[in-house]
C-alpha cells in the first residue's frame, strides 16, 4: 500500500469520526485517527465528534472546531463537521446557523446510531436550514428513503450507502435527482466505475469511515477503479474541496 499512486495525491476524506466511542474500544482519539489516516496518505479529513452523536451535539460541534484549530500545525488537517441530534432537536436552527458562521459547511446526521428513521419530521426541518446556509447534508442510508423524505428540499446532499443499494442511486439519478455518494461503502466489484458513469463527473466523494472502517480499504478500491486520472482527482479531493467552500449547491 505504501507504494500506491493514490497515496501520493491530495485526499480529503469526507467520513471520519473522532472523540469517545461508548460502544467499545476503538482507536478514535484525534491523534489515533490522524495516525491511521496519515498511514494511508490521507492528510485532510472532515471530522465529526462522537460526543455530538451520542451525548450533546452542541458540545461535540465545538469540540470538532477545537480539533480543527489545533490541526493547523499537524500533519493531518481536520475540517470541522457539525451534527444535530434529532432526539434533542430543540435549538437546531440556531446551532446550524452558528456553526455555519464558524465556517462549517458539512452537517452530518446519524440515524444509524440514534434510532430514528427518515420519516422523522425533524429530518426535513434540519435539511431545510442546512440548505438555507448553503451547506451540505451528509447522511447514511438507502437513497430512495432519503430522497423521498426530503421531497422538494434543495439541499446539497451527500449519501453514504452500501454497494448493494447502488441500484437505488442509479434509478434516482436517471430520474434527475441530485446528490452525491461517499465511497466509504462502495466496495463491490465495479461500484466506483458504475456510479461515476451514471451519476456524472462530480457524483462521488472519497470517504473511508475511519475509525469504524480501515482507511486502507477505501484507498485500495479507488486504486482499482478504472477512472481517468482527472476523475480520480475529483473523487479524492476536488469535489470535496468545492463542498467545503459552499460550492455545488443544490446537487
Amino acid at each position: 500500500m505504501n507504494g500506491s499512486p493514490i497515496m501520493k495525491r491530495k485526499i480529503i476524506d469526507c467520513d471520519v469520526i473522532a472523540g469517545f466511542w461508548p460502544k467499545g474500544r476503538l482507536p478514535i482519539a484525534p491523534d489515533e485517527v490522524s495516525a491511521a489516516l496519515l498511514s494511508h496518505g490521507i492528510r485532510e479529513a472532515c471530522v465529526v465528534s462522537a460526543r455530538g452523536i451520542f451525548f450533546d451535539h452542541a458540545a461535540g460541534n465545538r469540540e470538532a472546531l477545537s480539533w480543527a484549530e489545533k490541526s493547523r500545525t499537524s500533519s493531518v488537517k481536520f475540517h470541522p463537521t457539525a451534527t444535530i441530534d434529532l432526539r434533542r432537536f430543540l435549538g437546531y436552527k440556531e446551532e446550524i446557523r452558528e456553526m455555519s458562521r464558524s465556517g462549517i459547511r458539512i452537517f452530518r446526521l446519524f440515524p444509524e446510531y440514534q434510532g430514528w428513521d427518515f420519516d422523522h419530521p425533524g429530518f426535513r426541518r434540519v435539511a431545510a436550514v442546512v440548505a438555507e446556509e448553503n451547506g451540505t447534508l451528509f447522511v447514511k442510508g438507502k437513497p430512495g428513503k432519503i430522497l423521498a423524505a426530503l421531497g422538494s428540499c434543495d439541499v446539497s446532499l451527500l449519501i453514504g450507502t452500501h454497494f448493494y443499494d447502488l441500484a437505488e442511486a442509479l434509478a434516482l439519478w436517471e430520474e434527475g435527482r441530485k446528490f452525491r455518494l461517499s465511497t466509504t461503502l462502495l466496495h463491490g466489484p465495479g461500484s466506483i466505475d458504475i456510479a461515476r458513469e451514471h451519476g456524472g463527473e462530480d457524483s462521488l466523494v472519497f470517504g473511508s469511515g475511519t475509525p469504524i472502517s480501515a482507511p486502507g480499504a477505501s484507498v485500495a478500491v479507488l486504486e482499482a477503479a478504472s477512472l481517468s486520472e482527472d476523475a480520480k482527482e475529483k473523487v479524492l479531493s476536488r469535489t470535496m474541496s468545492a463542498l467545503l467552500q459552499g460550492g455545488y449547491h443544490g446537487r
